[in-house]
């Protein structure tokens, strides 16, 4: 996650992949002082850990107790060592992350019951919101404080996995887990994790064995020296960097660069961030790049029955698409951004709808 301000008591939220799809792509070689390129291997973690707090859960400690557990890793946790010398890289959730118990029928349920299957109160438990999910072997039911029974032929599971706001793997689960587990509600591999959405992208271009940690001085025209961003991309000759530190001097125009061979894609994965299955209604967000004054929204010609929300976009926000129902074809809406100097990039979301 990254955090930028502009002005006063005004931030935008990124995830990282986000921001960085946001940077421009800057050629700065002809700016360069080429003979004082300094290279050095990175500097990287010996251990990287994601975790939640430990649970007293008696699901939790099979899972744990398992011999199939190889790493003896908590649900829902990941770690990973490496063969160098740097530190500990370790991030905890103060949530605990309870192992839900699926009976097979659409339904599952999370305990606070600890080995001796008696009640504990548990760390803050965080959990997803699914989708109404109607029971497949007939009625179940409800036992309110008082003893009544409540027949219930659907429900809203709340677990780590949610199809909700996800089409990334071809509408796999998305999930609270750090490690890939598999799903206790949908009984398969969940690879959309928290690490895999939102850390692996920086983290696996660090250890990539070509990574190399590059220092350059420069001297900057002023309209690259003000306009620069930290999530902008330097390319210097033939290879592409992210911009790990920056020293200035505003009156020579002198910058000192600290860089991070870039071997990620430029562009984000364009994600819907929700299905509205009534209206048939697709919602996708529109990020500005660094510069971007505009973006112009089109759709192509077999599209023409499709409704979009809006045809140009003044600042962030968000598109509306509605397919009409029953159909099969690929309907291409192209993005077309405008930048402050007049030129114009464009990106596509493809949409199979069926």
């Amino acid at each position: 996650m990254t955090i930028t301000s502009t002005q006063k008591d005004v931030f935008t939220f990124d995830p990282l992949t986000v921001w960085y799809g946001k940077g421009k792509i800057r050629d700065i070689t002809k700016y360069t002082d080429i003979t004082s390129i300094e290279i050095e291997r990175m500097k990287l973690y010996k251990s990287i850990e994601f975790k939640y707090q430990d649970s007293e859960c008696f699901m939790n400690k099979a899972f744990l107790e398992n011999p199939l557990n190889i790493d003896a890793h908590g649900y829902g946790n990941a770690k990973i060592g490496f063969n160098y010398d740097g530190g500990d890289y370790k991030i905890e959730s103060p949530f605990e992350n309870l192992l839900q118990n699926n009976f097979g029928n659409n339904l599952q349920v999370g305990y606070c019951l600890n080995k001796d299957f008696s009640p504990y109160v548990p760390k803050p438990v965080l959990l997803y919101m699914n989708e109404v999910t109607t029971l497949t072997a007939g009625n179940k039911y409800f036992y309110n404080l008082n003893g009544f029974a409540q027949g219930l032929s659907d429900y809203i599971p709340f677990g780590q996995d949610t199809n909700i706001n996800s089409s990334v793997g071809g509408f796999l689960p998305v999930s609270l887990n750090f490690g890939e587990e598999i799903s206790s509600f949908y009984l398969v591999n969940a690879p959309n994790t928290l690490y895999k959405l939102y850390y692996s992208s920086y983290l696996e271009n660090l250890y990539k064995k070509k990574n190399r940690l590059v220092k350059v001085k420069t001297i900057l025209p002023v309209s690259i020296l003000t306009t620069l961003q930290l999530n902008d991309r330097l390319v210097i000759r033939d290879k592409r960097y992210l911009i790990n530190e920056m020293q200035s001097d505003l009156t020579t125009g002198d910058v000192n660069f600290t860089l991070i061979s870039d071997f990620e894609e430029v562009k984000p994965i364009a994600v819907f961030d929700g299905l509205v299955t009534v209206e048939n209604k697709y919602r996708t967000a529109i990020y500005f790049s660094n510069g971007v004054v505009g973006v112009l929204v089109k759709k192509s010609e077999n599209a023409r029955d499709v409704i979009l929300s809006s045809s140009k976009f003044t600042s962030e926000g968000f598109l509306d698409i509605i397919v009409p129902r029953n159909t099969e074809r690929i309907i291409t809406i192209s993005l077309t951004s405008q930048y402050e100097d007049e030129s114009t990039d464009t990106s596509f979301i493809i949409i199979n709808q069926q």
